[in-house]
């Protein structure tokens, strides 16, 4: 019966995480946009591989919506598109960008990816802290 019981609770843990996981682009937004207030254009860099893609994807679009914020979604399937997808982005105008952790290939570039954000002068929103301390914060 105990067993069963912790089971439960797991699932339950489990299911409520990934539902946050779900949440967080859109609260990240939301304080991006706070920190970062000129900003308008919105680039979110993300690996299209990723398991909870469009679920997140659907709520940082309304959260933009709801922000009056236009987003500029960039996939990036390999670490060689890297260079050339942060060129397109500030040519384009992204004032900030969101970066999608992804265990397969973003988590793998966070060091580039920070540099080039970084290089490129866009304030970078991550989920990794990994990123601060690389940057000195």
């Amino acid at each position: 019966m105990h067993t069963s019981v912790a089971t439960l609770s797991c699932r339950i843990i489990s299911v409520h995480l990934c539902q946050c996981y779900v949440e967080f682009p859109g609260k990240r937004l939301a304080l991006l946009k706070e920190t970062v207030s000129q900003s308008a254009h919105i680039a979110v860099l993300v690996h299209p591989a990723l398991v909870t893609y469009k679920p997140r994807m659907n709520n940082l679009t309304v959260a933009a919506r709801a922000l009056g914020l236009h987003l500029h979604v960039v996939e990036v399937r390999s670490a060689e598109e890297l260079d050339t997808t942060f060129t397109a982005m500030t040519r384009e105008g992204a004032d900030a960008l969101i970066v999608m952790s992804e265990p397969v290939l973003m988590d793998s570039l966070l060091g580039r990816v920070a540099d080039l954000a970084a290089t490129s002068r866009l304030p970078a929103m991550y989920d990794w802290k990994k990123c601060m301390w690389r940057l000195g914060a």
